[in-house]
């Protein structure tokens, strides 16, 4: 019984951590994306190279929004 639980929580712990590693993915490309907007803006005064920057930060979502921050995993 207690075996059981274990792995059950080992199961549950090792889905937290991949969505932890695809969040903090997320949160770098937002972060490269970010510098680049700032390199954009800061390096020139065109409004089109601002927008362009923007666009960068918006293609990598893609058209699918970020995940969720929550988790649910049954226990049963």
């Amino acid at each position: 019984m207690r075996a059981a639980l274990l792995e059950q929580e080992n199961l549950r712990l090792r889905f937290e951590v991949e969505r932890l590693k695809s969040e903090i993915d997320r949160h770098r490309i937002v972060a490269l994306n970010s510098k680049i907007v700032a390199d954009a803006v800061g390096s020139s005064n065109s409004v089109a190279a601002a927008a362009a920057a923007a666009a960068a930060v918006q293609l990598s979502f893609g058209a699918n929004p970020p995940p969720s921050t929550t988790t649910n995993i049954s226990n049963h």
